[in-house]
């Protein structure tokens, strides 16, 4: 809540009257506060507090000096109001009840309770700063002259201060105030008001007009408050008691409700029921740091939703105390975290099928020196020893494709080498097809569109076979649900311009929704369901193809399938080159 213009106005002309210079008393404040002072924006209590405590200050701590800066105010131009108002009121009393509901207009952050005791020619006056704005010793001072100097504006003397208790937020004074006039002069001053009563309701119609563009200002100050915080990328929510009266518009989001439909429930009740001793270890306000307790939400679906909530804090809304909470929604960063240690488990296996791959790699070398031995046994083929050799040749079948998935195994597990070379990409995308051959098969066609005459290109065989794997089994993933014979997985090569070699890997699956394109590269993002997998297929992908020197982009997609490109970089000698390490 500002303070209204013309109290900083009146301010500075009571000091230039008191001969304090300006730049002393600005002295301590910005730039942009002295533009504010100057009426070009508003001035806020806490500042405004901080200019009375420099005058204070000035004025060497002396209280009374204070005093007769407040009996100085109603000299001040901006201040005219109350010589005018004096003129139209038939009584002191009057004048008082007045000067107090002006003084709400002038310091809305200072309430003032006025007690006219006739009898005894007394007012007592009761000033109190509410929380949670700043107190303000001198400011009490400063309204103790201003109410002492009131009845010299209808022509009587000035009051004395009979009792004076100032503290930080509250002030009690007692004034003697003069004797009004006799019955015959208060009635002519009141003949003379209702002569002036036209003026007197252009006066407060005027006073009206500029309180009414005050609660207008503090309406749209509120208003954008409310706005920034339905902003915030954090849920706030205000209770009193247990129920909530206020929630952002992230909160309701996050809840899958309109915000509006959480005010009045408790807050209990959004919470998982295990979770609620944990709600309770959240009320603690102690420490300077909010603490932020880890605890688990029911969305209106009845998900689970994480989230970290904060300390609770004491606030005022709407005039009277709330709890602010606010919380953190952290089930981004649980799925992050629960990926993480399924990466480090498929890193495991990783290790481990290099080790199961060389040691199943020595005992098929046994195997095979055996049937050989075994083939010589038998002789030469008749047909004697026809089904013999028959199902000799299966077994070398069978062995031979172990063989094969033991090499290509061995070749994906190897540790990263920072060497690149002349690599055939034929040669290595025909590997893939056969690492993932029992996949393919219950799954779809492959049909293969190669460019014979492309050259080869600068890369690792181990990092190229990781990126068509990664790309072949998510075009698997894509068809899982069609009929084999209606889908297709086409693997094309061509030379195109620029000096680089195109691998296209196309599926006739469901496509990429539009929503979800551009973060199809980021980590840990994945349609898959849980356990299906880890979302860094594509990141690791795009990063190796990059240290090989080329891209990796979506090249299409729609409804009937999706399309990625691979371009890397061709070579046409067989020279070895050496490359900075590659990613993992």
């Amino acid at each position: 809540m500002d303070v209204n213009p013309r109290t900083v106005r009146g301010l500075f002309e009571m000091c230039a009257a008191a001969q304090i210079a300006r730049h002393a008393l600005e002295e301590p404040f910005s730039d942009d506060e002295r533009t504010r002072f100057a009426g070009k924006g508003p001035v806020d209590w806490d500042t405004f507090a901080r200019l009375i405590d420099r005058l204070f200050e000035l004025l060497g701590h002396d209280e009374e000096r204070l005093r007769q800066m407040g009996r100085m105010m109603h000299q001040a131009p901006s201040q005219s109001f109350y010589v005018n108002l004096a003129r139209h009121v038939g009584s002191l009393r009057h004048l008082y009840e007045a000067a107090r509901w002006s003084a709400s207009g002038n310091f809305p952050h200072l309430d003032l309770a006025v007690h006219y005791r006739p009898r005894s020619h007394e007012v007592e006056i009761v000033g109190t700063i509410p929380a949670p704005h700043r107190p303000c010793v001198p400011i009490h001072f400063i309204t103790q002259g201003a109410m002492q100097e009131l009845p010299r504006l209808v022509e009587l003397g000035s009051a004395c201060i009979l009792e004076s208790d100032v503290r930080g937020e509250r002030s009690v004074t007692l004034l003697g105030v003069p004797r009004e006039r006799s019955l015959v002069g208060r009635v002519i001053r009141r003949v003379d008001a209702a002569a002036h009563s036209l003026e007197t309701h252009e006066v407060f119609e005027a006073e009206r007009r500029e309180l009414t563009a005050a609660v207008q200002h503090l309406e749209g100050a509120a208003e954008e408050l409310r706005a920034i915080l339905d902003a915030l990328p954090d849920p706030v929510f205000l209770l009193r008691g247990a129920s909530i009266v206020w929630a952002n518009r992230t909160a309701g989001a996050l809840l899958d409700l309109p915000s509006q439909d959480l005010i009045g429930c408790t807050f209990d009740s959004l919470v998982h029921p295990p979770d609620l001793p944990r709600l309770e270890s959240s009320a603690d306000e102690s420490g300077p740091r909010a603490h932020f307790e880890p605890l688990r939400l029911l969305s209106r679906t009845g998900a689970l939703v994480d989230i970290e909530l904060s300390t609770r804090k004491t606030v005022s809304f709407e005039g009277t105390d709330a709890t602010l909470v606010v919380a953190r929604d952290v089930s981004e960063r649980m799925r992050l975290q629960q990926r993480l240690v399924m990466v480090d488990r498929l890193a495991s296996i990783g290790t481990l099928a290099a080790g199961v791959a060389h040691e199943v790699n020595n005992p098929l070398s046994y195997i095979l020196w055996n049937l050989d031995v075994v083939g010589r046994t038998l002789g030469p083929r008749s047909d004697a020893t026809r089904d013999g050799h028959d199902a000799l040749g299966i077994v070398r079948e069978g062995i031979d494709r172990v063989r094969t998935v033991v090499r290509d195994l061995r070749a994906l597990a190897r540790p990263d080498e920072n060497i690149l070379e002349p690599i055939d990409v034929h040669a290595v995308l025909e590997t893939t097809l056969s690492l993932t051959a029992s996949e393919l098969s219950a799954r779809a066609t492959v049909v293969r569109a190669y460019d014979p005459d492309v050259p080869r290109v600068h890369a690792n065989g181990a990092r190229l076979g990781q990126i068509f794997l990664n790309l072949i089994l998510n075009a698997v993933a894509c068809m899982e649900g069609q009929s084999p014979d209606r889908s297709t997985l086409t693997v094309s090569t061509t030379r195109v311009e620029s000096g680089h070699l195109a691998v296209d890997v196309s599926d006739t699956g469901s496509g990429i929704a539009p929503d979800i394109i551009e973060r199809i590269f980021d980590p840990f993002f994945t349609t898959k369901p849980f356990g299906g997998g880890t979302g860094l297929g594509l990141t690791i992908s795009q990063r190796i193809a990059s240290d090989l020197g080329g891209e990796l982009r979506l090249l299409a997609t729609a409804q009937t399938g999706t399309t990625f490109r691979l371009l890397l970089p061709c070579v046409e000698g067989q020279e070895v080159l050496t490359a900075g390490p590659l990613s993992r």
